[in-house]
């Protein structure tokens, strides 16, 4: 018997290998494009923060709402959100933004919650986070250097937010935890 007439006989089966075949090629296929095989979201429990006050990258619980107090004991510490072209680095704790890109990385934006939407975020059950979460929650977005806060939701928010697609040169920028 031929392996043509062997397939034609089990079209069940040669069926079943194809679908497998091809979600495991696109499983493969999406971990290329997020950098992924690295952390799940659920194992992150720190985030990067940058010291507005001090000029360097620190961390905060995964669970807090940017800003954060910094070394000044003002809530200084703003959420960054740090790629790399490559693969990230172990730690960028204590580096400055000029450091960190002499490590292959960068921070690509800034971002924190208005002080009323905080307070809000900080006393809403998880379901009115969630939602808040989702509308962008009032957040603002800056770059390293700024002193101007614009709304994540803005053109000009946008803009900066997807800004990560033109620093690397494949395209494939890397989100880099502590």
């Amino acid at each position: 018997m031929s392996l043509r007439e062997k397939l034609d006989n089990n079209s069940a089966v040669v069926t079943i290998v194809a679908v497998v075949v091809l979600l495991l090629s696109l499983i493969i296929i999406v971990m290329q494009m997020t950098g992924g095989g690295g952390r799940s979201s659920n194992s992150i429990t720190e985030y990067y923060y940058f010291d507005m006050s001090t000029g360097k990258i620190v961390t905060a619980p995964a669970t807090s709402f940017p800003p954060v107090k910094g070394a000044d004991g003002k809530e200084s510490s703003v959420r960054a959100y740090i790629y790399a072209c490559g693969e990230c680095g172990s730690s960028y704790t204590d580096l400055t933004a000029e450091e960190l890109e002499s490590q292959g990385a960068f921070i690509a934006w800034l971002e924190k919650y208005p002080p009323k939407i905080k307070k809000k975020l900080q006393n809403a059950g998880p379901e009115a986070m969630m939602e808040l979460e989702m509308m962008g929650g009032g957040m603002l977005v800056t770059k390293v250097g700024s002193k101007k806060w614009v709304p994540q939701q803005s053109k000009t928010g946008f803009k900066l937010t997807q800004s990560i697609n033109t620093k690397c040169p494949d395209g494939r920028a890397r989100a880099c935890f502590p």
